[in-house]
């Protein structure tokens, strides 16, 4: 377990430290105790409640794996904002270097040693298991907080938001990234979506330093008509739907790359995919 971490982390019950005693943590405030398997502490209320069809615990995989599974893998129907792909690397690089980030529903994504991946499940690359409406980071302990793709899987996103403010020290800033309009993708399940309006009115605790489009009107549309098409001709047929889901991923791919023009667009957050937000603690 990293110190520069350890020492930051949290009863998600009490929200007082914990200590280490022999294979566990105890909290000293409640005397909750909570496990640490293989190093990385699990730091939950309860055990994950997650249903059957739910995002699974991942497991390494050799290379030749990996590579099949790539080739053979339904492509995304959404194009990254070009000016995303500058704006996220100059919000990590903005922060000093003994800075202390969390990257909450991190999965496997990594941004770095001094940013600690907190995910719901564990996994390869996940230090911490903890849930995003009971962060078990004490107060006011980081510096930044990462979330990207998550809140949508949150049942409440606005407790997500406010353990955000909770754990961030004063002038921390988050990064997120929120859906508008994009379809059912459960992992392990899928709640809600936002307007550029509603994602700031989540963060109204916040200052707003930056709101933008992440994913743009294409990309939309490129998911749109990927599901309706693979939905038209399956005729109700569950095995027809799975085989058109991966014709109609390649046949719709190119209207995607159009998002390289669209994305720019005054009018984009009419009809984009997914909206980012960097909001500052004051």
């Amino acid at each position: 377990m990293r110190t520069v971490f350890r020492e930051a982390l949290a009863c998600p019950r009490c929200r007082a430290a914990v200590t280490e005693v022999g294979a566990e943590l105890r909290c000293t405030g409640c005397e909750s105790s909570y496990p640490v398997d293989g190093g990385v502490p699990i730091l939950l209320t309860e055990p994950a409640k997650l249903p059957s069809a739910g995002r699974k615990v991942q497991v390494e995989q050799p290379a030749w794996m990996k590579v099949a599974k790539s080739l053979l893998a339904v492509p995304s129907p959404t194009l990254e904002n070009q000016a995303l792909r500058g704006q996220m690397p100059k919000f990590l690089a903005s922060f000093p270097q003994d800075a202390f980030l969390a990257n909450v529903g991190s999965a496997s994504l990594t941004y770095g040693d001094r940013i600690v991946n907190v995910d719901l499940l564990p996994g390869p690359g996940v230090e911490v298991v903890g849930d995003a409406t009971r962060l078990p980071f004490l107060d006011n302990s980081l510096d930044g907080v990462i979330s990207r793709r998550v809140l949508e899987h949150v049942r409440k996103p606005g407790l997500a938001v406010a353990e955000m403010h909770r754990v961030l020290r004063p002038g921390g800033r988050v990064w997120c990234e929120i859906p508008f309009l994009q379809g059912y993708h459960p992992t392990p399940t899928d709640y809600q979506r936002y307007t550029v309006d509603g994602l700031a009115d989540l963060f109204d605790q916040f200052e707003v330093v930056e709101l933008g489009v992440a994913l743009g009107p294409s990309s939309t549309l490129s998911w749109i008509l990927r599901e309706y098409c693979s939905i038209l001709f399956a005729f109700g047929n569950p095995y027809l739907y799975k085989i058109n889901e991966r014709i109609f991923s390649w046949l719709t791919l190119p209207v995607k790359y159009l998002d390289l023009i669209t994305a720019r667009s005054p009018f984009a957050t009419q009809i984009a995919s997914s909206f980012y937000i960097v909001a500052r603690k004051t």
